[in-house]
């Protein structure tokens, strides 16, 4: 695995820890703004008899946490600060964002609270890289992890509408409430107000998407716009391939169609290809492709291997 950030030797706890590399006075300003001993020591300030209660459901010291976060990333970027980190781009830390992100699924799907906390701070760091970066680019091009957070609420705002819109409150009762499908419907039309330039049912699904998550996504935006009927349920042997043979991925004839079944189905696949010296990833994403150009004028672009991960790196 590449090292990033969080994974190399001299890592950002390691970059910033001792006392004279980070000391309030000179490197990060006021020393009551930022000093740790301030922020995080005293037990009256961070204790949860007065902390928990926030009408947001926030704990009022994540506002002072997050710009801590921020001041870290200053000091990493400052003269004087961490050279790797320094010599960074946002090109050169695409690999490492794709890696980050599938290590939070990994934690999500096999590890305990711990590794989720510790995989979003990865996450996190890298949003918070890149807007340092783009801070750094100059006039024309500037903005601020402030500005991303902004435009982030503004979208959230505009895009529910059935909750933050004046007449919200005084909408249907609660039992008229819109559901999932109108739902859907609304954000459609709210992305084709914000996105004018995307007129057909496929645009803006990333073609670099792994090809099972691309060929989920395709078949959903047919079936959202009335290409494809949705599917009626498989029975767990519909989800088996051809004349398949024992190992191969079988599911029992009959019966509902379980993860499991389509997990084995699946590997099964890609185990015959394998033998046949064929590349599963690619096929699916030919396969989407042949699809998509059945459905519409506009076809996906091909994606080959070295492409379909940011910065060349096959992410794992």
């Amino acid at each position: 695995m590449t090292a990033s950030p969080t994974d190399r030797p001299a890592g950002p706890a390691d970059d910033t820890a001792p006392a004279d590399d980070t000391g309030p006075a000179d490197d990060t300003g006021p020393a009551d703004d930022t000093g740790p001993a301030d922020d995080t020591a005293p037990a009256d300030d961070t204790g949860p008899a007065d902390d928990a209660g926030s009408a947001d459901g926030l704990r009022p010291d994540a506002g002072e946490a997050f710009a801590e976060l921020v001041v870290v990333m200053d000091r990493l970027r400052s003269p004087g600060g961490c050279p790797w980190d320094a010599a960074q781009t946002h090109e050169s830390l695409l690999p490492y964002l794709v890696e980050e992100a599938y290590e939070l699924v990994e934690a999500v799907e096999t590890g305990g609270p711990a590794d989720v906390r510790e995989e979003l701070g990865d996450v996190l760091l890298q949003v918070v890289f890149h807007a340092r970066l783009a801070e750094e680019s100059g006039a024309g091009a500037a903005f601020d992890v402030a500005d991303v957070i902004g435009t982030l609420v503004e979208k959230l705002r505009r895009r529910h509408p059935h909750v933050f819109a004046a007449e919200a409150a005084e909408a249907a009762p609660q039992d008229a409430a819109p559901g999932l499908a109108d739902l859907h419907r609304r954000w459609d039309e709210i992305k084709r107000v914000e996105k004018p330039e995307r007129t057909g049912p496929f645009d803006g699904i990333p073609p670099a998407l792994p090809a099972l998550a691309l060929a989920a996504k395709t078949l959903g935006r047919a079936q959202r716009a009335g290409l494809e009927s949705a599917p009626a349920e498989a029975s767990a042997h519909e989800a088996t391939t051809p004349d398949p043979t024992p190992g191969d991925g079988a599911a029992p004839e009959g019966g509902r169609l379980t993860e499991a079944d389509l997990g084995d189905a699946l590997l099964g696949l890609v185990r015959r290809g394998q033998a046949a010296g064929l590349d599963a990833e690619a096929a699916l994403r030919g396969a989407v492709r042949r699809y998509r150009d059945t459905l519409t004028d506009d076809p996906v672009a091909p994606v080959t291997r070295d492409s379909a991960a940011p910065g060349g790196t096959a992410a794992h």
